[in-house]
Formats: C-alpha cells, structure tokens, sequence
C-alpha cells in the first residue's frame, strides 16, 4: 500500500469517525481494514472504541449518546454486601500484586480499580476473576495516552 493510499483510507476512517462530519460511521467496514492490516497508532484508541462497541450506531446522536453513559456511568453505586466485599477483596490483591504499576504507570491504579469496580457492581453474577485486570491496562493505557483530549478525559 503506498503512502498516499495509506493517508487516503486514514482520512477516510478519520471521518467515519468524526461526528460533525456527513460521512456515516460504517462500523464492519472499518472492522476489515483493522482485520486485513490496516493500522495507526495514532487512531488505535478509535479503533479499540470501535471493536469493542463503544459508539452508537448512529453517529449524529453520538453527543446525547455519550452524555446519557457518561452520566450513568458515574451514578452506578457499589453495593455493600458480602459478594461484594469479596470480590473487592479479590480485585485489591490482584492490584496490589500486579508489577505494571511502577512510578511511570503508578496513576493508572486509582481508575482502573475504579472502573473494575463499577464492573464487579454492574456484573455481580459474573465478578471479578483474577487477571482481569491485566486486560483494562493496556485499554486504559492506550485511551490515557491517546492525542484525542476526550480520550484522555474520559479514559
């Protein structure tokens, strides 16, 4: 693939994605450029929203969309009761056990708890397994790192 067709079908994902632009966000065709190779560090966070559902499938009400979850997201209360307390329990240790979070990745570790957390409270038939953890840190990692403000803001 030459450099320019490389910066066209960029631009052409970038779109998609973009809310204010007329392009519609084609999820399964954005899917078999990641599938067939095509890839960016620069639009992995979007990629990663992507594959993992986090847009609406109609890309104009994406603003309501985002505020409806946001706002969900922060009302979820963690109940107290004792599969809770236990999985809590769990989720700690395997916290306190994990080596990712040295002085580099040290800030990781108060909203990762967090948003296994909300997960324990929103999934309590399924919990908390060890080593779930190991599969938000490099989510986490790729969204907090990201060019794109709201992926920073709201990683």
């Amino acid at each position: 693939m030459s450099t320019k067709q490389k910066i066209s079908l960029e631009y052409l994902i970038t779109s998609q994605m973009d809310p204010t632009s007329t392009i519609p966000l084609n999820s399964a065709e954005i899917r078999n450029y990641i599938y067939y190779g095509f890839k960016s560090d620069k639009l992995r966070p979007k990629y990663w929203k992507i594959l993992l559902g986090y847009h609406p499938k109609n890309k104009f009400k994406s603003d309501s969309f985002y505020i409806v979850y946001r706002k969900s997201y922060h009302t979820i209360k963690i109940p107290d009761n004792e599969r809770i307390k236990t999985l809590k329990d769990q989720l700690y240790k395997d916290i306190a056990r994990t080596e990712v979070f040295n002085e580099k990745y040290n800030c990781y570790k108060e909203p990762i708890r967090n948003i296994l957390l909300k997960y324990i409270a929103t999934n309590q038939c399924l919990g908390y397994i060890q080593g779930m953890i190991n599969l938000v840190i490099p989510l986490y990692h790729v969204l907090y790192t990201s060019e794109d403000l709201d992926d920073k803001k709201y990683a």
